[in-house]
């Protein structure tokens, strides 16, 4: 039996459909992206404690699965009714998945090691070792800017390491992203943010195939968040801003 929730935040209304029953499980492919989303640890991460208050709005519940980005996006692809985060939109998976939505913009910047001279200018690393996700959109974008030295690498506990090491001279990634990973790997210190090249919106994606997933009822749970503080509550309570 379907049943219709009626939630009212601000004078804003959504409908909602919950089982009577049992909640449906959804799962959610995300990865190990602290402060996004966090395989251990004391919090699950912004982004997945945010899905999961989309989750009780429209009425199922969340899955995690947590995969490195590359695969993520073929999981997605491969699958129906799987949710993604982040996804980055460009021409190539347009109509490959379906775009639930945006939930902010993220600056791609190069990182150098705590104290070190920071990355200014392509010129600085065109040559040189720099790592980024294996499968971002951040990597794709390094090589649309000519570099030739691109260490495509799964995670950014291993990004930390291999900058750490020396194996490559800068980290290209998100600010955020990579100061979680370089303390989370128990390193002292933060990352140094040089140039940021690409600003990139980050979205909350589903499978092509996803009868499963109202998109405007998770378009308009989002809205509740946004005008209920609840999105820049959760948001800031990880010092993302």
């Amino acid at each position: 039996m379907i049943k219709t929730l009626k939630v009212a935040v601000v004078g804003f209304s959504i409908l909602v459909c919950a089982s009577a029953d049992a909640a449906q499980t959804i799962r959610f492919a995300t990865g190990d992206l602290p402060p996004y989303a966090i395989q251990k640890g004391d919090r699950p991460g912004f982004i997945r404690e945010i899905v999961t208050e989309l989750a009780k709005l429209i009425g199922v519940q969340i899955e995690p699965v947590f995969l490195p980005t590359a695969e993520r996006y073929q999981f997605i692809e491969s699958n129906d009714n799987i949710l993604g985060f982040p996804m980055v939109r460009n021409t190539e998976r347009e109509a490959k998945f379906t775009w639930l939505v945006k939930m902010f913009d993220m600056d791609a910047c190069f990182m150098t090691l705590p104290g070190k001279a920071s990355v200014e200018s392509l010129d600085q690393v065109m040559k040189l070792p720099v790592g980024a996700s294996k499968g971002s959109t951040a990597a794709l974008a390094l090589r649309r800017h000519g570099l030739e030295n691109i260490r495509d690498i799964s995670t950014p506990g291993e990004l930390a390491t291999a900058l750490a090491s020396g194996e490559i001279a800068a980290w290209y990634s998100d600010l955020a992203v990579a100061r979680f990973g370089w303390r989370n790997s128990g390193r002292a210190g933060d990352v140094t943010k040089g140039l940021c090249l690409d600003a990139q919106p980050l979205w909350l994606g589903a499978s092509r195939n996803a009868p499963a997933l109202d998109v405007g009822a998770w378009q308009d749970a989002f809205q509740v968040l946004q005008q209920d503080g609840t999105f820049d509550r959760i948001y800031k309570s990880y010092g993302v801003r």
